[in-house]
């Protein structure tokens, strides 16, 4: 099954798409429901009461706006929130008005954790937090992700993968310097640069 590449981002040569996802419609939920709470107590409230207590109409307002701020927040979230794993990066964005997009090589990210809170035990959806020597705000994250654990042992997956290639790289390096000093034969080079491609195919 091919797997989905976020619109604008070009794939480097060789590079493998492993998984794509959006955040989980589950993870506004909450919120969502919250606000439109917000916003029908606002209305409600406004055409019962209004005539009666015009004073409290202010209060009434201020429900409607919080809820349609609430709303839009997390709709937009929802809307903007693209992740994106391959064989060489990850790739996070957020936003639609105000973007934020993060490109993290393979090679930089030290740690991969998942973080769920009690809601998001019980609907299956938490974040993926990315830690990277020098974004010492706060891990990025990719937030709201249906079945956390299961994209956290793609990624795994894929940096055990692209920490194997580098190896197999080096060697291929090693094989082509020895060759060139006169160290190791052709015949004896071309056999082990094909095995070593071929180990390299394996692992990408």
């Amino acid at each position: 099954m091919s797997v989905k590449v976020p619109s604008g981002l070009v794939l480097m040569e060789g590079e493998r798409p492993y998984w794509y996802g959006r955040r989980s419609l589950k993870s506004i939920l909450v919120p969502f429901i919250f606000g439109l709470i917000l916003l029908l107590s606002g209305v409600i409230l406004i055409l019962l009461l209004f005539r009666a207590m015009p004073v409290m109409g202010i209060l009434f307002i201020l429900f409607i706006v919080i809820g349609i701020t609430v709303i839009l927040r997390y709709v937009l979230a929802f809307v903007g929130a693209e992740y994106f794993i391959s064989s060489r990066r990850v790739y996070v964005k957020y936003g639609v008005i105000a973007r934020r997009v993060f490109e993290i090589k393979n090679e930089w990210i030290t740690t991969v954790a998942v973080r769920q809170g009690v809601i998001g035990r019980m609907l299956n959806y938490g974040d993926i937090l990315i830690s990277v020597p020098g974004h010492y705000l706060a891990p990025i994250a990719m937030y709201g992700v249906l079945d956390p654990l299961h994209v956290k042992a793609i990624l795994d997956d894929a940096l055990r993968r692209f920490r194997e290639a580098q190896k197999i790289i080096e060697e291929l390096k090693v094989l082509e310097r020895e060759y060139n000093y006169g160290r190791i034969s052709k015949e004896k080079y071309e056999e082990l640069k094909k095995k070593y491609e071929e180990e390299l195919k394996k692992v990408l």
